[in-house]
């Protein structure tokens, strides 16, 4: 019985060995070498040597293809451009490059090694630059109609800008010349009214009659007594100076230097 367990965990083991190496993929280093430390005595160990054997020799074969820092880094944005993923394009050839270049090599149908030729390296880093061209164009593209834009909202501005300057000046204006009317009127308010008014050295106020015709008098049948007249038609032909007011007593000796009214100790108003 104890015999027929050890067996049966034997073929266990075995079977689970098999599936693993199964799943390596040849060229791809850290998987070989992750088997060869599960299994260091395995029944793949060989073949596990051989892969990286061959994964060092295309390695070596990369190496003299001399690419430098920037040129893996086309060779990275090339593979991005062909949806691809590389993680950051950093130059650097990790197990994410590696991957994608496997990936891009089935894709293409030729040796899937991870690791480029003289040829594969010329069409990634072709269509890495000429991405970067691609996007360089459409980026200036969108600076220039970004600048365009800005220019045309900037002139947009400046006639809104223009339109409203103008508009407060005509209102500006508008203001000046009813400012100006209304002085004018004023003024000529003022020059009528000295020209209809006038005040003597005494101090007397006279206002100017211009010439004209009104109506004087009553009614014919209210006239009763003997100093009213009947209503007639006065024409004045030509303009004098009334006084405003009743004449005063002072007013009255100031000008005939005597005072005759019978009233007279009433005061000089």
């Amino acid at each position: 019985m104890l015999v027929f367990a050890a067996v049966a965990w034997s073929q266990t083991e075995r079977e689970l060995e098999d599936l693993f190496w199964r799943e390596v993929v040849c060229e791809d280093e850290r998987e070989v070498e992750a088997y060869l430390q599960q299994y260091p005595s395995g029944a793949y160990v060989a073949d596990a040597r051989t892969c990286l054997a061959v994964i060092d020799r295309r390695a070596k074969v990369e190496a003299r293809l001399g690419l430098d820092r920037q040129a893996c880094i086309w060779v990275q944005r090339g593979l991005t451009v062909l949806d691809y993923q590389v993680g950051a394009a950093d130059g650097l050839f990790d197990s994410a490059t590696r991957t994608a270049l496997r990936q891009w090599q089935r894709e293409e149908g030729v040796a899937v090694t991870g690791y480029l030729t003289q040829a594969q390296a010329d069409t990634l880093i072709a269509t890495g630059r000429a991405a970067a061209r691609r996007q360089a164009h459409e980026a200036a593209v969108r600076r220039a109609e970004e600048a365009e834009r800005q220019r045309v909202a900037r002139e947009a501005e400046r006639q809104r800008l223009a339109q409203e300057a103008e508009r407060q000046r005509a209102a500006q204006q508008r203001a000046e010349r009813q400012r100006l009317a209304a002085a004018r009127q004023v003024q000529e308010a003022a020059r009528q009214r000295e020209a209809n008014e006038l005040l003597n050295t005494i101090g007397m106020e006279f206002v100017r009659i211009e010439p004209g015709t009104f109506q004087m008098g009553l009614p014919t049948r209210r006239v009763g007594r003997s100093d009213e007249r009947s209503l007639h038609t006065v024409q004045i032909s030509q303009p004098f100076y009334l006084g405003k007011y009743e004449v005063t007593q002072s007013q009255w000796r100031a000008v005939l230097g005597n005072n005759p009214s019978r009233f007279a100790d009433c005061g000089d108003t």
